[in-house]
């Protein structure tokens, strides 16, 4: 028999059935309810053609449900798959060894710094420091903290992200900590939301790269949020890509920006006819 996934929309279902309600025979399927109707524990009511389902057997109901699904509690198992910080372990628990469907196991995002940043996490004093060649992931990201002047670093690809001791040039105004865009997952923008610190947007100059900075991350941390635009985004668009401006053009053509520096690079990428990859800001290793 097939093992069914246990998901909130599916306990909660069971509670109804537990409470002595019925429900609508297009919301049970699979080969659990074909078992119970079998076993006269689920009965079916025919009203005007449309069949619903009720429990005539609680006792047996209740019985089947820590058998088949390894459930004690319904309610219990509800609340706990509920929690947005429930660890897979603990989901397995509360559903009696039955694995869940969406919990991550692995939330948190990349950091990478070339300088020590000091750091806690969950308290305890860490110092961010990767060798050249590994990132640091953060797990616990609702427990790490960092210095209020350290300037988050947004890198929104990867070859970037591994590189970035080759572009510290770009940075001498700043202490910098990088952040990964990738996995894509909420977890970043929930930490960002919760510090102080000012985020800086380091991507592609190009409508795309504007884009995801003024959807992914301007509405959310409103003044704190800029993007990174070099002072010589001029020449570097002059050499820019053609193709990409033109592949970008149909969806992010009309691009605008209340921010008169990020509006003065629309002009220039919309002049030149061109976008600038980030990848060309990395310098060759001396």
């Amino acid at each position: 028999m097939k093992k069914t996934a246990i998901t909130l929309s599916l306990l909660r279902k069971l509670l109804i059935l537990e409470e002595g309600k019925s429900l609508p025979g297009s919301q049970l399927k699979g080969d659990w309810v074909e078992q119970l109707l079998g076993e006269a524990t689920l009965v079916c009511d025919v009203q005007k053609s449309r069949k619903r389902y009720f429990v005539a057997n609680l006792a047996a109901f209740r019985q089947f449900v820590t058998s088949f699904f390894g459930i004690e509690n319904i309610e219990n198992a509800i609340n706990a798959l509920s929690d947005e910080h429930l660890t897979r372990a603990e989901a397995v628990k509360a559903t009696g060894g039955s694995k869940p469907k969406s919990i991550r196991s692995m939330t948190g995002f990349l950091v990478n710094s070339y300088q020590p940043i000091q750091a806690t996490l969950n308290k305890i004093p860490i110092v961010i420091a990767p060798p050249k060649g590994s990132f640091y992931f953060i797990a616990d990201y609702e427990n790490f903290e960092i210095p209020s002047y350290i300037t988050i670093v947004g890198v929104e690809n990867a070859e970037n992200f591994r590189y970035i001791r080759q572009q510290q040039y770009l940075f001498s105004g700043i202490t910098p900590l990088f952040v990964s865009r990738y996995p894509q997952n909420g977890d970043l923008i929930k930490w960002l939301q919760r510090i102080p610190n000012s985020y800086l947007h380091f991507g592609d100059l190009d409508l795309a790269g504007i884009n995801i900075f003024q959807t992914e991350f301007k509405p959310y941390l409103k003044e704190r949020a800029s993007f990174f635009i070099p002072n010589d985004s001029a020449l570097r668009l002059s050499k820019g890509n053609r193709e990409r401006y033109d592949i970008q053009l149909e969806k992010f053509g009309k691009i605008k920006s209340t921010d008169k520096n990020i509006q003065k690079l629309i002009d220039l990428i919309n002049l030149y006819h061109r976008g600038y990859d980030q990848e060309g800001f990395i310098e060759s290793e001396r």
